[in-house]
């Protein structure tokens, strides 16, 4: 990357990352808060230990880079459209549902900005995923036992949370241990179907250059 290619994107980045600044601005001015409650760190406005949430923590970074693995393939890979179009969607609808966890949207924003309630949200995420699924039905089929155990851990968090803190012993640890093994299966599911993309177009490419090689070969 040339110097000026460089300056560019630092620009570029900055200017984006001022746009953000100023829209927590706003948000703070409009809902009449001090801006350092959205700006520090969540464990330092509750005043509460930096281990609180760690199991959150730790399945949101699992699934923020299953999704920044899948977009990134889904730019740059030398693999069909469609399959381009898959790991794009499966990725962006990844971290829409990552943002929605991090920051409750489905509790609170996302109501208010769509009318849909709770239940119909989840409605809405599981049918865009079944439409997803679908389509790239050829694509994720490598790896269809990793894709359906990281559902099945999903389900079983969702009933375990309809069930609103039941007499069960270590109930938490369960509900939120059975979401943390998902996200985990779904970036592992992830990161295997975007590398099977890389793979399968080195192979083609060394075969290719294999076979001119032969060609030039003296007979």
């Amino acid at each position: 990357m040339t110097a000026g290619s460089q300056v560019r994107s630092i620009v570029l980045t900055v200017v984006l990352s001022c746009i953000v600044l100023i829209c927590l601005l706003a948000f703070s001015i409009i809902k009449g808060i001090d801006i350092s409650m959205l700006t520090r760190d969540p464990m330092a406005v509750a005043k509460g230990k930096s281990y609180w949430g760690a199991l959150s923590n730790f399945g949101n970074l699992l699934w923020i880079s299953g999704a920044a693995v899948a977009v990134f393939s889904g730019l740059v890979c030398k693999a069909s459209k469609d399959t381009r179009a898959f790991l794009l969607a499966i990725g962006l609808l990844t971290a829409v549902l990552v943002l929605d966890d991090m920051f409750m949207l489905h509790e609170g924003a996302w109501p208010r900005l769509t009318g849909l309630d709770e239940k119909s949200l989840f409605v809405l995420y599981g049918a865009s995923l079944l439409v997803i699924l679908i389509t790239g039905r050829r694509i994720w089929k490598p790896y269809a036992v990793t894709l359906f155990t990281a559902i099945g851990f999903f389900a079983l968090s969702l009933i375990l949370d309809r069930l609103e803190e039941a007499n069960i012993s270590y109930f938490h640890l369960f509900e939120d241990g059975s979401k943390f093994i998902g996200q985990a299966c779904w970036s592992l599911f992830l990161w295997k179907t975007s590398q099977l993309q890389f793979d399968q177009h080195v192979s083609a490419a060394t075969v290719h250059q294999e076979a001119r090689t032969h060609d030039k070969a003296p007979q």
